[in-house]
C-alpha cells in the first residue's frame, strides 16, 4: 500500500511540499502527531522531505494508519471546543448578523480568549489564537458599523470591558476569505467532512469521487477551485489537507507593530505579499520547525548555506486577489 514505511520512513504520497497547501498540511500532520506522542509518552515524530518527489517523510511513526487515527481524534476533540467559534456581531445594510471572521473588536478578542481558558486543549487554543490575530495591530471601526450592547447580547458574545469595541484587530495573511465567507466557519465546516476513508485516501494519494472532495476551502491550493471565482480550473478542494493545513497555523504566529500585522514566513501585506518556505532533508521535530519557519533569510541563502542547513529547495508564492477582486489567492509556486 502507498504510504507504508520506506527505509524507516512513513511516506505521504498525497501531500506535495512544493504546493503551499501540501507543505502546510504536512506541518499540520506533524503537529497533530506530536501532540499525540506527548500525550502518550511516545517518541516525538520527525519530518523531512523526499528530494525527488517533495513528498513528506515521517520518522518515529510505525504506520500511516496511526497518522490517520491521530487526525481523526484531533478533529473530534476540536469539534467540542470554542476555538473555532469566535463569534461577534457584524453590522450590515440588511441588519446585524453573527460573524466568525478574524476582525473582531478588541473587547471581543479578549473575552473569547478568556472563555477558552477552561477548554481541554487550552494551550493549543492559545497557540492557534496567536496565529490568527493580535490586538497590537488594529483599525478603527466606522461609526455606521459599530455594534450596540444589544447586538453583542443577541449573538451571546462575551466581552471584556477592558477592551475597545470601536477598534477591530487584523487577520493573518493566511486568511483569504472576504465578504460573507468566514475564516473560522470555513475551518469548522471543513472538519465536519472528515472520516477514516477520506483521511487515508488523502494521505496516500488515492483518488476519490469529486463529491467527496468538494466543499469549503481555505483557498491555499493554487490549483484548486475557489468560491466566488469568475472561472474554475484544477483540483477540487480536499478537506483533509485543508484541515491539516489549518492545524499548522500555530507554527506561524502573528505580531503587530506600527499598526500593521505581520505573519511569520510572510512578507508584504495581506493579499499583496509573499509566503516563502523551504524543504529540508534531515528529519526534524516540531520544536525545531517552529524556529525554522520563522527564519526570514530563506530567500537569501547561498548554495553553500543551503547545503550546510540541509535545505533541498526554497519555494515562494505571492499572495494576491482572485479573479473576483476580493478573495485571497496564492500564485503558482516558484523555486528560488
Amino acid at each position: 500500500m502507498k504510504g507504508e514505511p520506506t527505509d524507516g520512513n512513513v511516506r505521504l504520497p498525497g501531500l506535495d511540499g512544493s504546493n503551499p497547501l501540501g507543505f502546510l498540511a504536512a506541518l499540520g500532520v506533524l503537529r497533530i502527531a506530536d501532540a499525540r506522542a506527548r500525550l502518550n509518552g511516545g517518541p516525538a515524530p520527525l519530518l523531512s522531505w523526499d528530494e525527488t518527489s517533495s513528498q513528506p517523510l515521517f520518522q518515529e511513526v510505525d504506520r500511516i494508519e496511526l497518522l490517520r487515527d491521530a487526525i481523526l481524534d484531533d478533529a473530534a476533540v476540536w469539534a467540542g471546543v470554542r476555538a473555532t467559534g469566535l463569534l461577534y456581531p457584524k453590522v450590515e445594510k440588511g441588519g446585524v448578523k453573527a460573524f466568525r471572521g478574524l476582525k473582531p473588536p478588541v473587547a471581543v478578542l479578549r473575552g473569547w480568549l478568556i472563555s477558552c481558558l477552561d477548554e481541554p486543549v487550552d494551550r493549543e487554543i492559545l497557540d492557534l489564537a496567536a496565529s490568527l490575530t493580535a490586538e497590537t495591530a488594529t483599525e478603527d471601526i466606522p461609526d455606521k458599523k459599530l455594534a450596540t450592547l444589544a447586538d453583542y447580547e443577541s449573538v451571546s458574545c462575551p466581552l471584556d470591558p477592558s477592551g475597545s469595541t470601536t477598534t477591530s484587530t487584523l487577520p493573518t495573511a493566511f486568511d483569504f476569505t472576504t465578504r460573507n465567507t468566514q475564516f473560522l466557519d470555513q475551518a469548522r465546516l471543513i472538519r465536519e467532512n472528515l472520516d477514516a476513508e477520506i483521511v487515508l485516501a488523502a494521505l496516500t494519494g488515492q483518488s476519490m469521487a469529486d463529491d467527496r472532495l468538494s466543499g469549503r476551502t481555505m483557498g491555499w491550493d493554487p490549483a484548486a477551485e475557489r468560491p466566488a471565482a469568475l472561472y474554475s480550473y484544477g483540483r477540487q478542494p480536499n478537506p483533509v489537507l485543508e484541515w491539516c493545513a489549518f492545524r499548522s497555523l500555530p507554527f506561524f504566529p502573528v505580531f503587530g507593530s506600527s499598526g500593521k500585522l505581520h505573519t511569520t514566513a510572510c512578507t508584504g501585506r495581506r493579499k499583496e505579499g509573499a509566503f516563502t518556505w523551504a524543504l529540508w532533508s534531515p528529519p526534524i521535530g516540531a520544536r525545531v520547525i517552529r524556529s525554522w519557519v520563522s527564519y526570514n533569510g530563506l530567500a537569501q541563502l547561498t548554495h553553500g548555506a543551503r547545503q550546510r542547513l540541509g535545505v533541498s529547495r526554497v519555494l515562494q508564492v505571492t499572495l494576491g486577489k482572485a479573479a473576483d477582486g476580493y478573495t485571497g489567492v496564492f500564485s503558482p509556486t516558484r523555486t528560488l
